[in-house]
């Protein structure tokens, strides 16, 4: 089974009523020395890894991901909410970021 790779923020890092830039790059390969994961927030690089980013199935084949935006709050008691805008896919970084 592929390792799993966790990114924590310190404790009360993320603010109320601020709109956050949030970069991430992801090059998608089943090779440890190919894959990557990036993350930025406010123009400052929080994670670099480079690990499989896709599995490779018994039958030879691979996986593959999709994108998606969550506010993700298991079994937390509050209500939350989180306003996602001007989300951008594409094949660099030119092509998302002005």
């Amino acid at each position: 089974m592929p390792q799993s790779y966790t990114v924590t923020l310190r404790r009360n890092s993320l603010r109320y009523n601020h709109w956050y830039d949030i970069v991430f790059h992801l090059v998608r390969s089943p090779d440890p020395k190919i894959g990557l994961a990036e993350w930025w927030v406010d123009g400052k690089q929080k994670a670099s890894v480079a690990f499989p980013t896709l599995y490779t199935l018994p039958d030879g084949s691979h996986s593959y991901n999709g994108f998606g935006l969550y506010n993700y709050r298991q079994h937390a008691p509050w209500t939350s909410e989180v306003d996602f805008d001007d989300v951008a896919l594409g094949p660099d970084r030119a092509s998302v970021c002005s």
